[in-house]
C-alpha cells in the first residue's frame, strides 16, 4: 500500500556499513544487544543501494553524507574522501590537508563536518578540498558520530557508548545530552521534518550488525522506532557506519 502522507514517510536509502575484512573495519569493543521490534518496519522502504567497497576500490568506508546532489564516504583509517553521483559511481577521490581518519560526517548546507575519534570537529569545504577551521569539543567528548542540528545551530556528537552531546557551533562544553543506552554508536542524523520531532537518529553496531534508532530530542528518550539494516544488505557481515537524513534526495520524502 502506498501511503498518501509521503513527506513524512521515512525511507532507508544508504548507511555505510563495513564488511569484516582484516584491518579494514572499525568495530565497537562492546556491540549493543538489541531486541529488534519488527512491528516498526512498515515505514522503511529501500529506495537505492550500492556497494561502496566496489565503487571506491577498497573497504574501510566509515562515514557518509549527502549534500542534495552527491553521496560522500570517508575512510576511517586513511585521509581519503570519496564522492559518488546519483547512480553510485565514484566521480572523485580526494584528501583535505590537515584532516585524516574521519568517521561520520555532517552537513549544514554550506560546509561538511566530521571527527577523527578525538575532541575536535573539522569544518571542511569539499568543493575546494580545504579545511575551513576546527571546533574544540569539551567535556571529555570524543567525536565519532556527528549530526548538524539546524534548530540549535550546533552538533550532536559522541563516541561508542557515551551520551550523544550537543556542542554549540563555537565549541566548548555540551549544552544538552541524550543518554541513549547504546554501546556502539557510529553515525547520527538530525530530523526536524517527521511529525512530533525534532528527532535524532543513531546508527548502532550490534551483536547482529546494524540497527538505526530514533530519539526524541525534546525529551531525550527513545521513541521505540528502530530499523534493522541487516535484511537490506547483500552482505550478512555488515556493521554500522555513518548516517545522514535529507529531504533533498527524493521529492516528497524524508530519506535516511
Amino acid at each position: 500500500m502506498i501511503k498518501s502522507f509521503r513527506l513524512f514517510t521515512l525511507l532507508f536509502v544508504l548507511s555505510v556499513c563495513f564488511t569484516l575484512t582484516a584491518q579494514q573495519y572499525e568495530a565497537s569493543p562492546t556491540p549493543s544487544l538489541i531486541n529488534y521490534n519488527s512491528a516498526n518496519d512498515a515505514i522503511w522502504d529501500l529506495l537505492f543501494a550500492f556497494d561502496v567497497t566496489a565503487a571506491s576500490g577498497a573497504a574501510g568506508n566509515a562515514g557518509t553524507e549527502f549534500d542534495g546532489t552527491s553521496y560522500y564516504t570517508t575512510r576511517w583509517a586513511a585521509d581519503l574522501i570519496h564522492e559518488y553521483d546519483a547512480t553510485g559511481t565514484m566521480v572523485r577521490q580526494f584528501s583535505i590537508p590537515g584532516v585524516s581518519g574521519l568517521r561520520d560526517l555532517a552537513y549544514d548546507g554550506a560546509y561538511f563536518y566530521g571527527g577523527a575519534s578525538g575532541p575536535t570537529i573539522y569544518q571542511m569545504d569539499f568543493a575546494t578540498e580545504t579545511l575551513i577551521g576546527t571546533i574544540p569539543v569539551g567535556g571529555g567528548i570524543t567525536v565519532r558520530n556527528i549530526a548538524y542540528d539546524a534548530g540549535a545551530d550546533g552538533f550532536w556528537c559522541g563516541n561508542w557508548a557515551d551520551p550523544v552531546s550537543l556542542i554549540p557551533r563555537a565549541g566548548g562544553a555540551p549544552i544538552a545530552q541524550i543518554a541513549t543506552g547504546l554501546t556502539a554508536q557510529y553515525g547520527s542524523a538530525y530530523d526536524d521534518v517527521s511529525p512530533g520531532g525534532p528527532f535524532l537518529w543513531v546508527h548502532d553496531q550490534t551483536a547482529g550488525g546494524s540497527v538505526i534508532h530514533q530519539f526524541d530530542i525534546a525529551t531525550g528518550t527513545a521513541t521505540g522506532v528502530t530499523h534493522d539494516v541487516g535484511p537490506d544488505a547483500t552482505d550478512p557481515t555488515i556493521i554500522a557506519g555513518g548516517l545522514w537524513a535529507s529531504t533533498d534526495h527524493t521529492s516528497g520524502f524524508m530519506v535516511l
